[in-house]
């Protein structure tokens, strides 16, 4: 949880130095910062995690999709009174938002309050060890964004834009279907 929150504000520092220094539009500047909480969902992994080890996975689940309803919600019917990308950075980042606070209700209604300690020596163990796998992240990502790049050569800015838009609309569905899968894993075995 502590790699992952480290993590997340480096992503959201250099999201936001690429804005102050390489973005003369000042709405594409504001539509980054308003990014820059959706980067903070994956320290909310380990208490995920802690509710899929106690088979209660359906309330991580339920949180993760409640997040995602309220952000397609969001997005839909912004999208249907205004095409400003400022609303849908909004709604982006509200998922992880309503996501974490929803995960974080649950945690406090069904575990007690313990101390999270942090051992500086083993986290530098896991980065050592894991620095490979960052490695393939990095290029996974640059996978996934690089049809964007691609398509930019192609097609004009306003295509790119919507094409852009409706990826991230349709991102969602795949957390929902990976919420049930979750939920309903374990009940196969």
């Amino acid at each position: 949880s502590f790699l992952y929150l480290i993590l997340s504000i480096i992503s959201g520092l250099i999201l936001a130095i690429f804005a102050y220094f390489f973005l003369e539009n000042k709405e594409y500047t504001l539509v980054l910062l308003l990014l820059i909480p959706g980067v903070f969902n994956k320290p909310m992994n380990p208490i995920a995690n802690l509710f899929d080890s106690k088979l209660l996975s359906k309330y991580s689940s339920f949180s993760l999709l409640t997040g995602a309803l309220f952000s397609i919600t969001f997005r839909v019917i912004s999208l249907y009174f205004s095409k400003n990308l400022i609303y849908q950075a909004v709604g982006y980042s509200l998922q992880t938002i309503i996501y974490a606070l929803v995960l974080y209700w649950f945690y406090k209604k069904f575990f007690p309050p313990f101390r999270w300690t942090v051992s500086l020596e083993l986290l530098f163990g896991i980065l050592r060890r894991s620095f490979p796998i960052f490695l393939s992240a990095i290029m996974f990502v640059s996978l996934t964004l690089s049809d964007i790049f691609m398509i930019q050569h192609i097609l004009r800015a306003r295509e790119v834009g919507i094409y852009s838009i409706v990826i991230r609309l349709s991102e969602p569905w795949v957390i929902i279907s990976s919420a049930l899968f979750t939920s309903y894993f374990p009940m196969v075995f």
